[in-house]
């Protein structure tokens, strides 16, 4: 008899920690847009930070439209050449969470078109005759698909921090781009949710 009541009580508090969670994530106070800052991006023209949108699509806070918006910067080696590169990047999607947008810890998947605007600056050709500057500037546009994977947590409803793995193909205008990089979108963004 007493198994059968232990039983019993267990599945009652089951039952009313379930009822509690599913008020508690419901639509109630989170907003359907988002605004954050984006403190660090990377991608594949360097690290640099950006600007965030997200606005909520459904009634059941399943599918979203989201736009970051960001600014990297690289000074690197490639190809013999030391490079000083800037990149205005901006990406456009929709994204999907299982289980609503709305609660404390989410996940999502999304994809999204990308578009990069590169331009190199000071390019120094660094080859064993010497190091000659190239006192010029290069420009080419980069674009293509993400798969992206997204980790979100809201804090007192209005507080929204968040990770983003995209991963995808791009193509190019540059001449020598040889398309086998893949396409790679890394942020982490802290927001307000209203």
């Amino acid at each position: 008899m007493k198994p059968s009541l232990i039983l019993m009580l267990i599945f009652l508090s089951t039952q009313s920690f379930s009822v509690a969670l599913s008020q508690d994530d419901g639509e109630g106070d989170y907003g359907k847009n988002i605004v954050s800052a984006v403190p660090m991006m990377v991608n594949n023209h360097g690290v640099g930070f950006g600007i965030y949108y997200e606005r909520v699509l459904t009634r059941d806070y399943k599918l979203s439209f989201y736009m970051p918006v960001g600014m990297s910067f690289n000074n690197g080696e490639s190809f013999g050449y030391a490079e000083r590169k800037r990149a205005v990047s901006t990406y456009a999607g929709l994204k999907y969470y299982p289980t609503s947008s709305a609660g404390s810890l989410r996940y999502a998947i999304g994809g999204a078109f990308g578009f990069n605007n590169i331009l190199y600056d000071g390019l120094l050709n660094i080859s064993p005759g010497g190091a000659t500057l190239t006192d010029g500037y290069s420009h080419f546009s980069m674009f293509g698909i993400l798969v992206d994977n997204y980790l979100e947590a809201t804090v007192y409803k209005k507080l929204s921090v968040g990770m983003n793995l995209g991963i995808g193909m791009a193509g190019s205008t540059e001449l020598d781009y040889d398309g086998s990089e893949p396409y790679v979108l890394l942020m982490f963004k802290i927001g307000y949710r209203f």
